[in-house]
């Protein structure tokens, strides 16, 4: 292969190379609508987003070394927070909100490394109706 024809060959390669360095990944329904994203650094380290059918949001979180850390948020279809969660390197870490509407009440579980340390669940008006 000569000089100008490894030059092109480069050419075309390189953004391919760049590309593959991060990631930048949509996908969709079978309606063709967004039903998620990921972006991020690279396929261990990302960001990913998954859409309700509206188009609205109903779950965001982060991947680090492969695994779910930090917060991560889901909501329901009319776009109200539904539920917030922590992760450190992929364990159940800190304390976990969870809404059930049906019910009006909200429950805060505290976890660390994995294991639930406590459980309470509240009234809509904050008060403790229940513990574990």
């Amino acid at each position: 292969m000569g000089m100008k024809h490894l030059i092109m060959a480069l050419l075309f390669l390189a953004p391919g190379f760049i590309l593959a360095q991060g990631v930048n990944k949509y996908t969709y329904d079978n309606d063709g609508h967004l039903a998620a994203s990921y972006r991020g650094a690279n396929t261990e380290n990302y960001m990913f987003i998954k859409y309700h059918s509206n188009g609205l949001r109903s779950e965001t979180g982060t991947f680090k070394n492969g695994v779910k850390h930090g917060a991560w948020k889901i909501w329901n279809e009319d776009g109200k927070l539904e539920s917030i969660a922590h992760y450190k390197n992929g364990e159940k870490t800190g304390k976990w909100i969870i809404k059930d509407d049906a019910e009006q009440t909200t429950f805060e579980i505290n976890f660390n490394h994995n294991q639930m340390l406590s459980a309470l669940k509240k009234d809509t008006n904050g008060q403790v109706i229940a513990r574990r």
